[in-house]
Protein backbone atom coordinates (compact mmCIF):
# COMPACT_ATOMS: atom_id res chain seq x y z
CA UNK A 1 0.00 0.00 0.00
CA UNK A 2 0.98 3.40 -0.18
CA UNK A 3 2.05 3.96 3.37
CA UNK A 4 4.38 0.99 2.72
CA UNK A 5 6.00 2.67 -0.05
CA UNK A 6 7.42 5.56 1.45
CA UNK A 7 11.11 4.93 3.03
CA UNK A 8 11.32 7.47 5.48
CA UNK A 9 9.00 7.51 7.98
CA UNK A 10 10.06 9.34 10.90
CA UNK A 11 9.30 7.01 13.98
CA UNK A 12 8.97 10.14 16.09
CA UNK A 13 4.93 10.01 15.72
CA UNK A 14 3.28 13.56 15.44
CA UNK A 15 0.07 14.98 13.52
CA UNK A 16 -3.25 14.38 15.15
CA UNK A 17 -3.55 11.61 12.79
CA UNK A 18 -3.70 7.80 13.19
CA UNK A 19 0.39 7.62 10.87
CA UNK A 20 3.63 8.76 11.90
CA UNK A 21 4.87 11.93 10.38
CA UNK A 22 6.66 11.37 7.49
CA UNK A 23 8.39 15.11 7.68
CA UNK A 24 11.76 16.29 9.28
CA UNK A 25 11.38 19.02 11.81
CA UNK A 26 12.96 22.41 10.59
CA UNK A 27 15.26 22.67 13.13
CA UNK A 28 16.73 19.20 12.80
CA UNK A 29 17.69 21.13 9.08
CA UNK A 30 21.25 22.58 8.26
CA UNK A 31 20.83 25.28 10.52
CA UNK A 32 21.32 22.79 13.83
CA UNK A 33 19.23 20.61 16.01
CA UNK A 34 19.12 23.15 19.00
CA UNK A 35 16.75 25.58 17.35
CA UNK A 36 18.71 28.39 17.19
CA UNK A 37 20.18 30.08 13.88
CA UNK A 38 16.96 29.48 11.80
CA UNK A 39 15.63 31.62 9.25
CA UNK A 40 12.16 33.02 9.04
CA UNK A 41 11.23 30.51 6.36
CA UNK A 42 12.21 27.59 8.60
CA UNK A 43 10.61 29.59 11.70
CA UNK A 44 7.73 29.98 9.49
CA UNK A 45 7.96 26.34 9.31
CA UNK A 46 7.97 24.98 13.17
CA UNK A 47 5.36 27.36 13.80
CA UNK A 48 3.12 26.05 11.36
CA UNK A 49 3.40 22.59 12.65
CA UNK A 50 3.22 23.53 16.07
CA UNK A 51 -0.04 25.57 15.68
CA UNK A 52 2.02 28.57 16.88
CA UNK A 53 -0.66 31.21 15.43
CA UNK A 54 1.11 34.55 17.12
CA UNK A 55 4.46 33.35 15.18
CA UNK A 56 3.16 32.38 12.08
CA UNK A 57 1.55 36.11 12.29
CA UNK A 58 4.27 37.84 13.01
CA UNK A 59 6.18 36.48 10.73
CA UNK A 60 3.35 36.42 7.74
CA UNK A 61 3.72 40.25 8.51
CA UNK A 62 7.49 40.61 8.60
CA UNK A 63 7.15 39.28 4.91
CA UNK A 64 3.80 38.97 3.43
CA UNK A 65 5.43 36.49 0.79
CA UNK A 66 7.08 33.84 3.78
CA UNK A 67 4.30 31.43 3.42
CA UNK A 68 5.98 30.50 -0.11
CA UNK A 69 8.76 29.17 1.49
CA UNK A 70 9.95 25.54 1.19
CA UNK A 71 12.44 23.61 3.16
CA UNK A 72 15.57 21.47 1.01
CA UNK A 73 12.96 18.52 0.25
CA UNK A 74 10.66 21.30 -1.55
CA UNK A 75 7.60 21.32 1.54
CA UNK A 76 5.60 24.51 2.42
CA UNK A 77 4.12 25.70 5.37
CA UNK A 78 1.04 23.87 4.61
CA UNK A 79 2.38 20.62 4.11
CA UNK A 80 4.10 20.71 7.79
CA UNK A 81 0.59 22.34 9.36
CA UNK A 82 -1.57 19.44 7.93
CA UNK A 83 1.08 16.86 8.50
CA UNK A 84 1.14 17.87 12.27
CA UNK A 85 -2.77 18.38 12.40
CA UNK A 86 -2.46 22.37 13.18
CA UNK A 87 -6.04 23.46 11.94
CA UNK A 88 -5.59 26.89 12.35
CA UNK A 89 -2.60 27.31 11.17
CA UNK A 90 -3.67 26.03 7.95
CA UNK A 91 -6.81 28.37 7.90
CA UNK A 92 -4.02 30.98 8.80
CA UNK A 93 -1.94 30.00 5.66
CA UNK A 94 -4.90 29.77 3.23
CA UNK A 95 -6.33 32.71 4.16
CA UNK A 96 -2.37 34.64 3.92
CA UNK A 97 -2.62 33.16 0.45
CA UNK A 98 -0.88 30.15 0.32
CA UNK A 99 -0.96 26.85 -2.74
CA UNK A 100 -3.38 24.79 -1.56
CA UNK A 101 -1.98 22.44 -4.39
CA UNK A 102 2.01 23.23 -3.51
CA UNK A 103 4.05 20.01 -4.06
CA UNK A 104 6.76 19.06 -2.42
CA UNK A 105 10.52 17.72 -4.63
CA UNK A 106 8.53 14.67 -4.53
CA UNK A 107 5.30 15.52 -6.01
CA UNK A 108 3.56 14.86 -2.72
CA UNK A 109 0.92 17.78 -2.61
CA UNK A 110 -0.39 19.36 0.60
CA UNK A 111 -3.61 17.40 0.30
CA UNK A 112 -1.73 14.41 -0.10
CA UNK A 113 0.25 15.07 2.67
CA UNK A 114 -2.98 15.63 5.18
CA UNK A 115 -4.46 12.21 3.42
CA UNK A 116 -0.75 10.44 4.48
CA UNK A 117 -1.32 11.85 7.96
CA UNK A 118 -4.90 10.78 8.25
CA UNK A 119 -5.80 14.30 8.99
CA UNK A 120 -9.56 14.40 7.65
CA UNK A 121 -10.17 17.91 8.81
CA UNK A 122 -7.31 19.53 6.41
CA UNK A 123 -8.33 17.41 3.79
CA UNK A 124 -12.20 18.36 3.91
CA UNK A 125 -10.78 22.11 4.31
CA UNK A 126 -8.31 22.26 1.68
CA UNK A 127 -10.78 20.63 -1.20
CA UNK A 128 -13.11 22.93 -0.07
CA UNK A 129 -10.25 25.44 -0.84
CA UNK A 130 -9.71 24.28 -3.90
CA UNK A 131 -7.23 21.71 -3.90
CA UNK A 132 -6.82 19.07 -6.48
CA UNK A 133 -7.05 15.43 -5.41
CA UNK A 134 -6.00 14.02 -8.46
CA UNK A 135 -2.70 15.66 -8.66
CA UNK A 136 -0.16 12.76 -8.87
CA UNK A 137 3.21 12.91 -7.39
CA UNK A 138 6.48 11.00 -9.08
CA UNK A 139 5.40 7.60 -8.20
CA UNK A 140 1.80 8.07 -9.89
CA UNK A 141 -0.38 8.44 -6.70
CA UNK A 142 -2.91 11.15 -5.99
CA UNK A 143 -4.32 12.64 -2.88
CA UNK A 144 -7.63 10.53 -4.07
CA UNK A 145 -6.15 7.47 -4.80
CA UNK A 146 -4.21 7.33 -1.43
CA UNK A 147 -7.10 7.83 0.36
CA UNK A 148 -9.13 5.13 -1.54
CA UNK A 149 -5.67 2.51 -0.94
CA UNK A 150 -5.31 3.61 2.85
CA UNK A 151 -8.01 5.96 3.92
CA UNK A 152 -10.28 5.89 6.95
CA UNK A 153 -14.18 4.87 5.87
CA UNK A 154 -14.59 8.77 6.06
CA UNK A 155 -11.46 9.91 3.86
CA UNK A 156 -12.85 7.39 1.36
CA UNK A 157 -16.49 8.57 1.27
CA UNK A 158 -14.92 12.35 1.44
CA UNK A 159 -12.94 11.80 -1.43
CA UNK A 160 -15.40 9.40 -2.95
CA UNK A 161 -17.85 12.12 -2.59
CA UNK A 162 -15.93 14.97 -4.10
CA UNK A 163 -16.52 16.00 -7.82
CA UNK A 164 -14.41 18.42 -9.83
CA UNK A 165 -16.74 21.88 -10.26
Amino acid sequence: DVIDDLDDIDDRGGGFGNRPSTMMAPEEEENGEDGKDLTPGQKLLHAAGQNDIDQLEKLLSEDPKLYDYRDADGQTALHFACDQGAAEALMVLLEAGANGNAADADGISVLQAAVIADNFQACKVLLEHGADPDIADTDGYTPRSCAEEDGSEDMKKLFADFKRA
